[in-house]
């Protein structure tokens, strides 16, 4: 498994000045790079379990979430003012054909953000959280695949309370505050 260290800049970026040096290949050798508030932050690329557990709760969203009115996309990209972040899986308002068919989700878009923390959980907790939840994502989910369980995260509770579901557990799927229904975590990491 290929990991790369996370670590924040200390120049301030905007998304334009990002993807500029996507284009020009800057981040080759770094993998994964987003930026998140202007930083630059490199996260670990997605293999192994982490993989795994992403396209475990792709395939259970798409099972329960109407697709003619919701996008479940994983490893799609999302700009904010100042953030391009890649969520590990998410939710947006709106099919994908027509409204993504040629665009990512914006930041206002997106109902639910899930990111599966393997060897990112305290950078997930510190830096994306709270981001999500600034941004207006009504719904945050961190999946804690070294502890089995979904930290769930809201406006409500913010950034330093979740509800959190064990093993045993399902997690309920709420988007826009409608049910749309519950996943088991054992499903989620296995």
């Amino acid at each position: 498994m290929v990991r790369v260290e996370m670590r924040e800049s200390t120049m301030t970026w905007t998304p334009q000045r990002f993807w500029r040096a996507v284009d020009a290949g800057l981040f080759e050798d770094l993998g994964k790079v987003e930026l998140i508030g202007g930083q630059l932050v490199a996260t670990s690329i997605e293999e192994g379990p982490h993989r795994d557990v992403a396209i475990n709760i792709e395939e259970a969203l798409k099972a329960i979430i109407p697709a003619d009115a919701w996008f479940v996309g994983r490893e799609v990209t999302v700009e904010a003012a100042d953030s391009v972040l890649v969520p590990d899986v998410l939710v947006a308002r709106g099919p994908r054909k027509p409204r993504y068919r040629r665009r990512n989700p914006r930041i206002d878009e997106v109902a639910l953000a899930i990111e599966v923390a393997d060897t990112t959980l305290s950078r997930d907790r510190r830096l994306k959280v709270p981001f999500y939840l600034d941004a207006g994502v009504p719904i945050v989910w961190v999946v804690n695949v070294g502890d089995s369980r979904v930290e769930v995260y809201s406006p409500a509770g913010g950034p330093d309370a979740p509800t959190v579901h064990g093993i045993g557990d399902e997690v309920p799927v709420t988007l826009d505050g409608f049910a749309s229904g519950r996943i088991p975590v054992a499903d989620v990491l296995d």
